[in-house]
């Protein structure tokens, strides 16, 4: 089902904008030869969580095929070209609150957009309003609320105007690889102490036997053992330390991973790594290449080798592989953590908008969003791992809960 409006192009570059609004997986699929034709002309390297095949794995896994399920993809066509993908959803129902967000959250991460570089800027702010308008004329939603957003994407932030609440979201870390011409320029760069601390574990690695790193790709042989393999180091390491998860620990996650594909002609996709021990993965880093863009979603490693440090190993290997490759940046992503500032030399701010357009939306967003969920997070990291271990399975089900029904 499209819901269609017309709207002028105001430099009339290539002609007036129609927005369709994509509901189903069947929809996806009619338009998927021009989103990916999209993805290569905008080639922006913050763009994966909006591209192609994320989105289509995973409304193949959560997003279900008809429009009770909550696919709301804008999309803008400009001449018969698809010049705009905006990937949304609505969760929730008429008996809960009902909410229009980034699509394949809360997997997903940058709430972004691609826009065709030869969409007017004097338009883009129109065209995206119209966007939102229609997703929200349509479902009457109580809650409209978009997280991660880069602060370079200011079109969002212009369409909304005064009508919604931009704040601060942290922001992303990352390394700007472009800095070193070679393997030896980066290392160099680190520092004598460094460069020993790092030489003692990969040496402490090697006593125990032989150390390799190995790198799959997306349908290559040895790519879905490697991602199953770094999912169960990962659910470990979140129950040893006593950590929830609103992802993770999802008995199908390894497999959407998996389902996720690698196109070596344009060098974007998915990834899987790992440092092996005497042919066993002991670190994996699960994550996407994107436009000379590396994500890094996911890592892991044997909790019983912890104390050797093997996913320090294979970050550094990580690193190696995506100078070695030519990649511009190395992107430790938006969740913080004290580690990144070893890994990282940038970081871009990222900003959350929201709007309620409805007292039970305002509700919603001011007792949970804004006071009981940064609450039960703040409780739950200073609490001690004992107790962090026995409510952690509780608050999985809650988060879950919440997500399914709101």
């Amino acid at each position: 089902m499209l819901s269609q409006t017309e709207i002028p192009d105001r430099n009339g570059a290539i002609g007036p904008a129609r927005v369709d609004i994509v509901r189903s997986v069947d929809g996806i699929v009619a338009i998927a030869d021009q989103w990916r034709a999209l993805e290569l002309r905008a080639a922006d390297p913050m763009t994966y969580f909006q591209s192609l095949d994320w989105c289509l794995t995973w409304c193949r896994f959560y997003g279900g095929e008809n429009d009770e399920n909550g696919i709301r993809i804008a999309t803008v066509w400009q001449a018969g070209r698809l010049v705009l993908v905006w990937p949304l959803m609505l969760a929730g129902s008429t008996w809960t609150v009902r909410r229009v967000l980034p699509l394949t959250l809360p997997h997903g991460q940058y709430g972004n957009m691609i826009v065709d570089p030869e969409l007017c800027a004097g338009s883009l702010s129109a065209i995206v309003g119209e966007c939102l308008d229609r997703v929200i004329s349509a479902d009457s939603p109580d809650l409209v609320a978009f997280a991660d957003v880069p602060a370079s994407g200011g079109e969002l932030r212009a369409a909304c105007g005064e009508a919604g609440q931009v704040q601060p979201a942290g922001a992303s870390a990352w390394m700007d690889l472009t800095r070193f011409p070679d393997w030896e320029s980066y290392r160099q760069a680190l520092g004598k102490t460094v460069r020993k601390g790092r030489n003692r574990r990969r040496n402490a690695l090697q006593r125990l036997g032989e150390v390799d790193y190995v790198v799959k790709c997306g349908n290559e042989e040895g790519y879905v053992e490697l991602v199953h393999a770094g999912v169960e180091m990962k659910q470990v390491w979140l129950k040893e330390t006593g950590r929830a998860t609103r992802v993770v620990n999802r008995p199908d996650f390894a497999d959407f991973l998996s389902a996720l594909s690698y196109d070596p002609e344009t060098r974007t996709g998915a990834v899987a790594a790992a440092v092996m021990l005497d042919g066993r993965p002991i670190a994996v880093e699960i994550g996407f290449e994107w436009f000379n863009r590396f994500y890094s979603y996911l890592g892991s490693f044997d909790w019983d080798l912890r104390g050797h440090s093997p996913g320090k190993v294979q970050l550094e290997e990580a690193m190696r592989w995506c100078i070695e490759r030519g990649i511009h940046a190395y992107d430790l992503l938006g969740e913080p953590s004290t580690y990144k500032s070893d890994w990282s030399n940038m970081s871009t701010p990222l900003n959350s908008w929201g709007t309620e357009p409805t007292l039970r939306g305002k509700a919603y967003a001011s007792i949970w969003s804004r006071s009981l969920r940064p609450a039960a997070k703040t409780l739950m990291e200073s609490a001690p791992l004992g107790v962090r271990t026995r409510l952690a399975p509780i608050l999985e089900r809650v988060a879950k809960g919440t997500s399914d029904t709101a």
